[in-house]
């Protein structure tokens, strides 16, 4: 027969087992995060409204946390703390009640997509832009193609849509007249070049967007 002290010992070391079995798991924060606003989310060089902006990251976009400020405020009826964050390759601050734990779902465009479309083509009409065989100036939406004497690039079928931006482009080879004319124009090469909404996005507007890829 077990003495009272062993049937004690016994009981105590039940109720820690039925503790632990109930004591809540901490929760798996890996610090990924999502943008949430349908236009964006700033990201700053120091935690203030005042801060200089770096760029704005688009909408969906999955950035990790590194550290958030103890203190918290309210933006537009969110509540949130001042998150410093890293995001291909740069680390700024950005408000943190404008990020979400899960990533967006996939959907059919809808009306807010196109006004997603509409933001970006602002955007990028703002900056100045070198691609591959193509260029545009700052305030304009028209990329021509590269001009070379007798030679150069044309492009062609350019397009948006949530994804960024996508043309197509030749080379242009032309022969010298003996007068400095150039004939025998021959196009080559055909390719569709792209621009990501993240590069047009991550670009200050009035600033230079060099990038693209083609296939």
């Amino acid at each position: 027969m077990k003495s009272k002290a062993t049937k004690l010992t016994t009981i105590l070391a039940t109720i820690g087992l039925v503790a632990a079995a109930c004591k809540p798991k901490a929760a798996d924060d890996s610090g990924i995060r999502y943008v949430a606003p349908k236009d964006g989310l700033n990201m700053r060089e120091a935690p203030s409204t005042t801060g200089k902006k770096m760029l704005t990251i688009p909408k969906g976009a999955q950035v990790q946390k590194l550290e958030e400020k103890p203190d918290s405020f309210t933006i537009d009826n969110i509540e949130g703390k001042w998150t410093k964050i890293s995001w291909q390759g740069k680390t700024g601050w950005v408000f943190g009640g404008f990020l979400s734990r899960s990533e967006p779902a996939s959907s059919a465009p809808t009306t807010s997509d196109v006004q997603d479309v509409g933001s970006l083509r602002s955007h990028f009409e703002s900056l100045y832009f070198s691609g591959p065989g193509a260029q545009k100036s700052r305030g304009a939406l028209e990329i021509r193609g590269l001009e070379f004497q007798c030679g150069g690039s044309k492009v062609t079928n350019v397009r948006f849509d949530e994804n960024g931006l996508e043309y197509h482009v030749e080379d242009v080879d032309c022969e010298m007249h003996g007068r400095g004319n150039c004939v025998n124009c021959r196009n080559k090469n055909p390719r569709t070049c792209t621009v990501s909404s993240g590069q047009i996005m991550a670009v200050n507007s009035g600033g230079m967007l060099e990038g693209g890829e083609c296939s």
